[in-house]
């Protein structure tokens, strides 16, 4: 059954756009003026790509594309290959200075400039589709980064920017800027943004390829965490709303397993990948559970504070979302080491395959929330005191409620 609603949904958190009177705030809002997301009907075809406006008006940035500087405000060239996610886990608020420091422009143009030159809408073609899903219009060939259909945008300085798969959304950096407050020009591009990425996000949704069943465990955390900050930040269509919270309902929950795992995969299945430490069994990564689990939380626990009175179909929704992420949470909690490390897989048959032990503490702090919601609190405060250091890992640290571990002094939103 899917979820119908007469009114705006998210409308509590909807933001009214301001009158920009020039600039990137102008062009901003004629974009959104003349865009359309649809699914096809009558042949049309299923797409939405308004990135050319936004590589067009941020061509003055086109000199810092692939620079240590660029890549800091974002994700990296290729954020869904191994190494190139350096924005994942929470808010990255506390890189955008005061909107009165003179940092301030520099930081929020590279923010969007990274976003907005990465090919990130979908269309649902036979012809360009990869590995049984739709890809954005205009990516090229690139067979050393991926399969050889329609993989990346070249930027025109001739680097190959790759854009993300829902297993890989994370536009952290866009959801600080675009919550940032006073609100400025660059506030309204990158609630734009936002709302963009969501229909990119809905869209997805809607093909086969995501209609009967999950492809890893990371792609229901990344796809929750998103939805909630870009109804928090900026707006949600409806249809793309409802699409998530219809996959939440009707794929997501039915696929966690009866002794709490998110997703196992088993050989033959796109995404199996043979370890030599397993043999060739089924089995289950730990930490992209723990990913999920962490989006699964944040998302129940926003559709309950939607609807405080804890009646209709949303708000039944984001109680069973969250008594499944506590029931998940204890599974994962259980094959944590005390000294915060966590397996890289663990296969059904019972064997346990490891990483090095800086990787495997790294993976834990990828749990780290999962670790607070399961009340594992002495095996979250190992991970977060043998990383608490590392400026790389400050966005894992959040807790249950959405705030920032407190020593850290961060804060949290």
């Amino acid at each position: 059954m899917q979820f119908v609603v007469s009114s705006k949904l998210f409308s509590k958190f909807r933001i009214t756009t301001y009158t920009a009177t020039a600039g990137l705030g102008f062009a901003i809002c004629m974009l959104i003026g003349n865009a359309t997301s649809q699914d096809s009907t009558g042949g049309n075809l299923p797409y939405i790509d308004l990135n050319p406006d936004v590589r067009n008006y941020l061509s003055l940035l086109n000199d810092t594309i692939g620079t240590q500087e660029w890549y800091a405000y974002g994700t990296g060239i290729d954020p869904q290959q191994t190494g190139g996610q350096p924005d994942f886990g929470w808010r990255q608020d506390y890189k955008i200075p005061d909107v009165a420091d003179p940092n301030y422009l520099k930081v929020a143009g590279l923010i969007l400039s990274n976003a907005g030159f990465r090919p990130t809408y979908y269309v649902v073609l036979p012809g360009s589709l990869r590995k049984g899903y739709g890809r954005p219009l205009e990516w090229t060939a690139e067979p050393g980064v991926d399969d050889p259909v329609t993989t990346g945008w070249y930027a025109s300085n001739g680097d190959l920017l790759v854009g993300h798969g829902l297993q890989h959304v994370s536009f952290k950096h866009l959801a600080a800027l675009a919550s940032s407050e006073p609100a400025t020009e660059q506030t309204l591009a990158a609630q734009f943004m936002m709302w963009s990425m969501g229909v990119m996000v809905g869209g997805t949704l809607r093909t086969d390829y995501y209609q009967t069943a999950l492809h890893s465990s990371r792609e229901v955390g990344r796809v929750f965490d998103f939805a909630v900050d870009c109804a928090k930040c900026a707006w949600f269509d409806d249809d793309n709303a409802i699409t998530i919270l219809d996959w939440a309902k009707n794929t997501v929950l039915p696929s966690v397993t009866s002794d709490g795992i998110g997703h196992i995969y088993y050989p033959g299945d796109q995404g199996y990948h043979l370890d030599p430490n397993l043999g060739e069994v089924p089995y289950w990564y730990p930490w992209q559970d723990g990913l999920m689990i962490a989006g699964m939380n944040r998302l129940g626990s926003f559709l309950v504070a939607l609807f405080p009175d804890g009646q209709g179909d949303i708000a039944y929704l984001g109680a069973a979302l969250g008594a499944k992420a506590r029931f998940m949470a204890s599974k994962l909690a259980s094959v944590i080491t005390d000294d915060g490390k966590c397996p890289k897989a663990i296969g059904l048959n019972g064997n346990i395959s490891w990483s090095p032990d800086d990787e495997a503490v790294g993976f834990g702090a990828w749990c780290y929330r999962a670790l607070r919601i399961a009340n594992a609190n002495s095996k979250a405060d190992a991970v977060f005191a043998k990383l608490k250091d590392n400026s790389d890992y400050w966005p894992w640290f959040v807790e249950p409620d959405g705030s920032w571990n407190p020593n850290l002094n961060m804060g949290g939103k």
